[in-house]
């Protein structure tokens, strides 16, 4: 009975600890989609909410709709009930991968999130693809390499969401005749027994021409056992050049860096070709600044963001790096109403207040005194409002003077 009990709790835990808490996000860059960028950014919004399990209908293009063979899963999306897809507690791993010419998808993007909400909205825009010009459509390759990624050494899942943004249109000619062995082996290997990929449901878009257009939502599960477990591969070891660049800010030189205004700076990154838990350090450093309240800044994430508060305007450095990586830097020129030094007032402000409100009261003080004296008559002296009233007039015509200065 006790070896019943340790049997039933041993296989309940490995069943939890194997939940999906990853999402691989698989996009086609091929031609033959819609040519409607409106289209093309309203699925990628909406892939971006059904991750974080916000999808509400109301919020895209009419036209969508989901097949009617939609697990229960879909709908609780639908009833506003979704879940994230991501748990950063446990597994948290978001891959965007594009696919069309047979190599496309060595272009995938691979992190480890730690706080949803705050890292993938980034991570999209800097990630998901914007042109969409390939002539073909490897879509069975891309999704066999995506579940051989998942059981790399550095990522080490078994099950993950599989979200496809595709025309549904598979090329004839996307199919063997440029594989690698190890492609060949791992497509061979992708839909046996050992991988089970489980379509949730599916969005189509039911726009003139853009008919075959449609987010797919699954399920990918990978067992170790069966007649053919699929190999793993290490993201960034199949001899693509790596190549870190800067995605925002863009452009800027030392003596003409590009201007922007506000009291802080998002720094945004891709990795081509890169593995997918490096650690990256960005940096924001002053140029000709010498102040010691001025300090170079960094921060280290495995993310693709950082955001940097500033304490002061003037001329900045920006820069990334990673281990044997480094991005060409960028230069800035920040202005902010709250900041300091050139440019704005967050320094010299409470000293340039304080010097108007003195000159202000000293103004009312000097005004109040000239109010309460006025000038005498003779001998350059002052008398009290109660002496100002002249003594009766003698004589004819003359009397004593009754002009007063005005202030």
């Amino acid at each position: 009975m006790r070896l019943l009990l340790f049997t039933t709790l041993i296989t309940f835990f490995a069943l939890s600890a194997a939940a999906q808490s990853s999402a691989f996000v698989l996009v086609d860059v091929s031609g033959s989609g819609p040519n409607d960028m409106d289209i093309r950014r309203d699925a990628k919004q909406i892939t971006e909410d059904l991750i974080q399990g916000k999808y509400n209908p109301s919020d895209y293009m009419p036209g969508w709709k989901w097949s009617s063979s939609a697990s229960q899963q879909i709908q609780d999306y639908k009833a506003g009930k979704g879940k994230p897809m991501i748990d950063p507690s446990k597994d948290g791993y978001l891959m965007i991968m594009p696919f069309g010419e047979k190599n496309t998808y060595r272009n995938k993007q691979i992190a480890k999130i730690s706080n949803l909400q705050r890292e993938l909205s980034p991570f999209f825009d800097a990630h998901y693809p914007t042109i969409y010009d390939d002539n073909y459509t490897y879509i069975d390759l891309a999704e066999a390499m995506a579940a051989s990624y998942a059981t790399s050494n550095q990522i080490g899942i078994t099950e993950y969401y599989l979200i496809e943004v595709t025309d549904n249109l598979q090329d004839t000619d996307s199919r063997g005749p440029n594989y690698t062995a190890f492609e060949q082996d791992v497509i061979d290997r992708y839909g046996t027994n050992s991988i089970k990929d489980v379509k949730s449901g599916t969005l189509r878009y039911q726009g003139a021409n853009s008919s075959n257009f449609q987010i797919t939502v699954g399920t990918v599960t990978i067992s170790s056992s069966g007649n053919s477990p699929i190999k793993p591969i290490s993201p960034g070891t199949q001899g693509v050049k790596k190549n870190l660049s800067l995605t925002n800010p863009i452009g800027g030189t030392r003596k003409n860096p590009k201007k922007m205004s506000g009291n802080s700076v998002t720094v945004m990154w891709k990795c081509l070709g890169c593995d997918s838990l490096l650690t990256f350090r960005a940096a924001l450093t002053p140029v000709g600044n010498k102040s010691k309240e001025v300090r170079p800044q960094t921060q280290k994430t495995s993310g693709s963001s950082a955001t940097f508060n500033l304490d002061a305007s003037g001329v900045y450095k920006v820069s990334v790096s990673a281990k044997g990586l480094s991005s060409r830097p960028a230069y800035i020129e920040v202005s902010g109403d709250n900041l300091a030094g050139e440019g704005g007032g967050c320094g010299a402000f409470p000293i340039l207040l304080f010097l108007i409100l003195c000159g202000v009261g000293y103004f009312l003080y000097t005004k109040n005194q000239r109010k309460e004296r006025i000038p005498a008559d003779e001998n350059n002296g002052y008398r009290s409002p109660s002496q100002r009233k002249d003594p009766p007039a003698t004589g004819g015509g003359g009397g004593g003077s009754n002009d007063l200065d005005t202030f």
